[in-house]
């Protein structure tokens, strides 16, 4: 229930059984590096708070599974998905996920993330950068901001709103000449938003 402090390298979490529960926390402090790459639920949230201080770093390749508690990301380090990784529900009962960026989030890989799931939304605060550099970002779950934050999508990769709700405040910053698609939820962009170079499809 109180907070494990990571302030090495080549730290790993993998396996298919896995829980994080009690409440507490894991902090990353500048210089450490933490691996996900659960499989079914073998990377399992419950009531736990993951702190990705500046400096630090934390990669998930595999899945992320989302159980009943208070569960929350703040990022202000870097935080990047690789290929096809997923934050959701698909066992058990059912949690959510807070995701508070600061710093950068990156999606790689040609693969698509799935952030949220029908039953258990990731709500998204970026107020840093959120760089889509291969592949999909497929948000499918949960309410997101950007105030004052920067997407940038590179060419041939898309941010798509698969079912979540994400409003772009007159402050944020896009850049490069991907492609945002909307197949379900809503994208709503401030009157003073200025879109250079991105393509808009869907609904």
């Amino acid at each position: 229930t109180g907070t494990l402090t990571l302030t090495g390298a080549n730290n790993t979490w993998s396996g298919a059984n896995g829980f994080w529960t009690g409440n507490g926390s894991v902090r990353l402090t500048s210089g450490a590096n933490l691996s996900l790459s659960g499989t079914g639920n073998g990377n399992t949230f419950a009531g736990r708070t993951l702190q990705i201080d500046p400096g630090a770093s934390v990669s998930i390749s595999g899945r992320l599974e989302l159980d009943p508690g208070t569960n929350v990301i703040n990022n202000a380090g870097v935080l990047t998905f690789a290929n096809a990784s997923e934050i959701g529900q698909g066992y058990g009962n059912t949690g959510s996920l807070s995701l508070v960026n600061t710093g950068t989030i990156n999606k790689n890989g040609t693969g698509t993330l799935q952030l949220g799931s029908t039953y258990a939304p990731v709500n998204l605060s970026n107020t840093g950068t959120l760089n889509v550099l291969q592949g999909t970002f497929n948000y499918v779950s949960g309410t997101g901001s950007s105030t004052g934050g920067t997407l940038s999508i590179a060419s041939g990769a898309t941010f798509q709103i698969g079912g979540a709700a994400i409003t772009f405040d007159p402050t944020s910053i896009f850049t490069q000449t991907g492609t945002i698609t909307t197949s379900a939820g809503t994208v709503t962009f401030s009157p003073e938003v200025n879109l250079p170079a991105i393509s808009l499809s869907g609904g």
